[in-house]
């Protein structure tokens, strides 16, 4: 059972990375494409927001994907017997309600990080403001 939870568990982490990976890559809008390309004064904040949230999306894709490696490295690690040969179906329901609630975290984790990056940045714009009225 526990090698085929690690064996579900690390695909199943694989498929939530993709997703938040995917949804990095192609979030950004056309319309932020060209206004990334002009040059002007002072900053856009829905290209701001958009940006910082590729980043969460990233970040939060690539670690989940890291863990699933390391799933799997766990699972070619163990000692293998004849009775691991087959599916366990507990290992495969454990493994899905493991990941669900992963998946959950991993979205409010996101939210969290781009909210972050964007009142960091947000503060660095403001900053930079206040320098040049002085």
């Amino acid at each position: 059972m526990f090698r085929t939870f690690i064996q579900c568990a690390a695909f199943l982490q694989a498929v939530i990375s993709a997703v938040f990976l995917i949804k990095a890559g192609i979030s950004i809008s056309v319309k932020d494409m060209a206004e990334l390309s002009t040059t002007k004064w002072g900053y856009n904040s829905a290209v701001l927001k958009n940006l910082t949230q590729q980043r969460a999306d990233t970040r939060v894709g690539f670690s989940l994907l890291l863990f699933s490696v390391v799933l799997q490295f766990l699972h070619w690690l163990l000692p293998f017997g004849i009775d691991d040969l087959g599916i366990n179906r507990k290992g495969v329901i454990l493994a899905i309600v493991v990941s669900i609630p992963i998946g959950i975290v991993a979205y409010k984790l996101s939210r969290y990080l781009q909210q972050k990056s964007y009142t960091q940045a947000e503060n660095i714009f403001k900053k930079a403001e206040d320098d040049q009225k002085q």
